[in-house]
C-alpha cells in the first residue's frame, strides 16, 4: 500500500512538472486538478479517447506493420521530449504493478 501511495504522489509531481513543458502536451494527458483527503488522492486529468498502447495490444494482439511503425515512431519522439523522471516513473510502475 505504501508503494502505491508513493507512486501516486510521484505521478502527481511528475504531471505537475510536465504541465509546464509545452512540448509534452501531445504525449502526456494534462493534470487539471489534484484533490486529497485522509485516505484518497484524486488526479483529475484530461480525457484521452482510445486508451493506451498496452490496452490496444491486449485487445488486438499483433499490430499490422504500418500500425506498429506509427506507434513506435510516436514513442521515439515522445521519449525525446518527455522528461526522463516521468518516463522512469511510468516504466517502474509497469514493472512492479
Amino acid at each position: 500500500m505504501r508503494a502505491q501511495v508513493a507512486r501516486a504522489y510521484a505521478e502527481r509531481q511528475a504531471l505537475a512538472e510536465i504541465a509546464a513543458i509545452r512540448d509534452c502536451a501531445q504525449w502526456v494527458p494534462r493534470l487539471h486538478e489534484c484533490f486529497q483527503d485522509a485516505s484518497h488522492l484524486w488526479l483529475v486529468q484530461e480525457y484521452v479517447p482510445g486508451g493506451d498502447v498496452l490496452t490496444l495490444l491486449q485487445r488486438r494482439g499483433v499490430l499490422a506493420e504500418a500500425e506498429a511503425f506509427f506507434y513506435v515512431s510516436e514513442l521515439v519522439v515522445a521519449v525525446g521530449v518527455v522528461p526522463v523522471s516521468y518516463t522512469h516513473l511510468r516504466a517502474h510502475e509497469t514493472r512492479h504493478d
